[in-house]
């Protein structure tokens, strides 16, 4: 085989193969952000409430929890919080002291103490009670 052969034949896999990635790049749809990747900060824990004086609750973690779940937690009572107990939405003055809850929040903690939770998404009652 002749040097200008070999040339051509080595030419032409690189068109191929350099034009088929190029196509393959422009033709290939471009992947859009979900909303699951905004979720992934969001964080669930359980607690004992210690108060509730109908602005907030104070609440203390449970050891099963994450060491960083643990300590004592203002949660703040508000509007875009949803409540529930066995999958229905109760009022958050059905929550007393003594009561277990789990807190799902978005993951922003205020380092004081009691550390304060913001953006709480959701608080369930776990007790077997109303």
């Amino acid at each position: 085989m002749k040097k200008w052969q070999i040339i051509s034949i080595v030419a032409t896999c690189v068109v191929l193969f350099g034009g088929g990635f190029w196509i393959g790049r422009i033709s290939a749809p471009e992947v859009q952000p979900t909303d699951a990747a905004s979720d992934s900060t969001q964080q669930t824990f359980y607690a004992t409430i210690a108060e509730n004086n109908g602005t907030y609750l104070l609440v203390d973690g449970l050891e099963i929890n994450d060491i960083n779940s643990r300590g004592q937690f203002t949660v703040p009572l508000s509007e875009e919080t949803t409540f529930e107990w066995r999958g229905e939405t109760i009022s958050p003055e059905v929550l007393e002291p003594g009561d277990t809850v789990s807190i799902t929040h978005d993951g922003n903690i205020g380092e004081t103490y009691p550390a304060q939770l913001f953006g709480v998404i959701r608080i369930q009652l776990l007790d077997d009670k109303t």
